[in-house]
């Protein structure tokens, strides 16, 4: 298994990733997906790939040519957006000529135009919903226990949907349009999420979901990376030194921001509004950060162990190791969205695979055609 690196996504704004980059990256995948036909994986990203290097002159702040870009994404001098696109060293992102400019980690607006994409992508192949999927398929008796339980639970109060008892109807079927969610679903979810958690909490091995993994995998997997343990003990780090681990700080942060939004609840005082503020500084400052890390580096892990082929990105791969990087977060979610950061992580992963194998919107392109 390659032995992955954390690395969280660049900033939006910085030198890696200019707004021009990010903006035509979105205006490529919106162009590149139909409002009236089914369109598989591979098609996407092709057409994606094609969107962007057609608009590409075009994108206000673009660095075409004969323009002087910043030097993270400095074309070859002389060389524009098709010659770039064409070249055989960047088809299939191995080889060539090292100190070619255009293929340097950072360098080459074809390699940023790339990553941007496989990144804005990756995030969608994935869903909240193919995560409970996940877990509900890893843990079933779990599943229907949690729906038994609320169904005799004096303070539950509620009889679960018959519909959440078969496990052949997806979530997302049940989920679908603006109907109020089956009964007892978000108490099963709970209890599976937890579950999942505390199996990947306590396992040496960090894939709490590997016997449900999408592709044919050897058994057991393989160690946790270095990388994972070091994310792991950072997350637990920050949590332990910021004021929002403490359950009172979070209650507090909760009614703070209910009574920002509710005017019949009473400001918070002046201290009460300090302390806040201070937790929140904390909180942004160290755990998000290095929830992102630990997120990134257990989606690499689970993702490089379930893919078969890791030059192919297989949605079913991608899901499940969203999911286990979600899981890997999962205490979070009282306090911040944990899809979110865990979506960052997807983007980090896939920014940074395209700039390893110096991959432009030719190779990724050429890649998908064949996925």
């Amino acid at each position: 298994m390659t032995q992955h690196t954390t690395r969280i996504l660049p900033r939006y704004d910085s030198a890696e990733r200019p707004p021009w980059l990010v903006h035509g990256a979105k205006e490529a995948l919106c162009a590149a997906l139909p409002t009236d036909e089914s369109i598989d994986w591979s098609e996407f990203v092709v057409r994606a790939c094609d969107e962007m290097a057609t608009a590409a002159d075009g994108l206000p702040g673009f660095p075409g040519p004969g323009s002087d870009p910043p030097s993270a994404v400095r074309p070859q001098a002389g060389g524009g957006t098709q010659q770039l696109a064409t070249r055989a060293d960047a088809r299939r992102g191995h080889g060539g000529d090292a100190a070619d400019e255009s293929c340097t980690p950072h360098g080459g607006f074809e390699v940023a135009m790339a990553a941007e994409l496989l990144g804005g992508i990756a995030t969608r192949a994935a869903s909240p919903y193919e995560a409970h999927d996940l877990c509900r398929t890893a843990y079933p008796r779990c599943w229907d226990s949690a729906l038994d339980e609320a169904a005799t639970s004096p303070h539950a109060g509620l009889e679960p949907d018959p519909v959440l008892y078969d496990h052949s109807v997806s979530l997302r079927s049940v989920c679908e349009g603006e109907a109020p969610r089956p009964a007892g679903m978000y108490e099963a979810l709970d209890a599976v999420m937890e579950l999942a958690h505390d199996v990947s909490a306590a396992s040496s091995l960090g894939l709490s979901l590997a016997h449900v993994a999408p592709s044919p995998v050897v058994w057991p997997p393989p160690e946790a990376s270095p990388a994972l343990s070091v994310a792991r003990r950072d997350l637990d780090d920050a949590l332990a030194g910021t004021r929002v681990s403490q359950q009172e700080d979070a209650a507090m942060l909760h009614s703070y921001l209910w009574a920002r939004d509710n005017p019949d609840v009473p400001d918070p005082s002046p201290a009460e509004v300090d302390r806040v503020q201070a937790s929140v500084q904390d909180w942004y400052g160290s755990v998000v950060p290095a929830a992102v890390r630990l997120a990134t580096a257990t989606f690499a892990h689970a993702y490089e162990w379930a893919s078969v082929d890791t030059d192919r990105w297989d949605p079913a791969v991608i899901a499940y190791a969203h999911t286990e990087a979600y899981l890997s977060i999962h205490h979070l979610r009282q306090i911040t969205d944990s899809y979110d950061l865990t979506n960052g992580a997807v983007y980090s992963y896939a920014w940074w695979w395209c700039h390893d194998r110096r991959l432009g919107l030719a190779g990724l392109r050429e890649l998908a055609s064949n996925w």
